[in-house]
């Protein structure tokens, strides 16, 4: 049956598809133990969620996952620090940046904990943090948390390799933002890492960039 439900999926028969996850759950009810099956469908429903722009009840569909997970598997799990991130980009989908950076913070944690400081997943999750704070105007902490993230990679990828130019990137965007805000002069671009500083008179307008900087769209599509 979910088997079903997919390909009515990847006919882009959302409704239907809905539909028929919906009802598969539904005859789940009286399960005592959540299996397999269950799973299929609930991320078969978030998927059309995601698909449909309906953000809200993705997010209590994606919430309802990690609970079981960490239930199930613990909450140290790579899957469940994985589901926290996707629950992250939901919120930030729906503009819930606040929400977001403390989701991010959190799986950050957990996953510096268990996977190390410069692990993959713990570097993508700091840029993810830092896009975050930059769509909240929070352009001194943003900067603080994209340098965390350029030495990391610097140290494990390297000063030319792509990830660390693409960070080196984001940080000198946020740098000319801050240096405007505290009516300085622009200066020449950063080709190294700098330890920046923070500066509490800084503006926290919000920038009108989520289109180019949105986790969302990079990631749940």
């Amino acid at each position: 049956m979910t088997a079903l439900a997919n390909t009515i999926e990847l006919q882009n028969r959302y409704e239907e598809a809905k539909q028929h996850y919906e009802h598969i759950l539904k005859l789940m009810e009286a399960m005592t133990e959540v299996d397999l099956p269950w799973y299929v469908c609930m991320r078969g429903l978030l998927s059309i969620m995601i698909k449909t722009g309906n953000y809200e009840k993705a997010e209590e569909l994606q919430q309802r996952i990690m609970d079981q997970d960490e239930k199930v598997k613990g909450v140290g799990n790579s899957l469940i620090m994985s589901s926290m991130g996707r629950l992250a980009d939901i919120m930030v989908a729906q503009e819930h940046f606040e929400e977001a950076e403390h989701m991010l913070k959190q799986t950050l944690e957990r996953q510096e904990k268990a996977l190390g400081i410069d692990s993959s997943s713990s570097l993508s999750t700091v840029l993810d943090l830092a896009k975050v704070q930059y769509l909240q105007g929070l352009h001194q902490d943003a900067l603080i948390t994209y340098h965390q993230g350029l030495q990391g990679y610097q140290r494990t990828l390297g000063p030319d390799n792509p990830e660390t130019v693409r960070c080196l990137k984001y940080y000198n965007v946020i740098l000319r933002e801050s240096l405007r805000e505290m009516g300085r002069p622009n200066t020449k671009e950063h080709t190294s890492i700098r330890e920046p500083t923070r500066n509490e008179g800084a503006s926290r307008e919000q920038e009108e960039t989520l289109q180019e900087y949105t986790l969302a769209q990079e990631r749940l599509q």
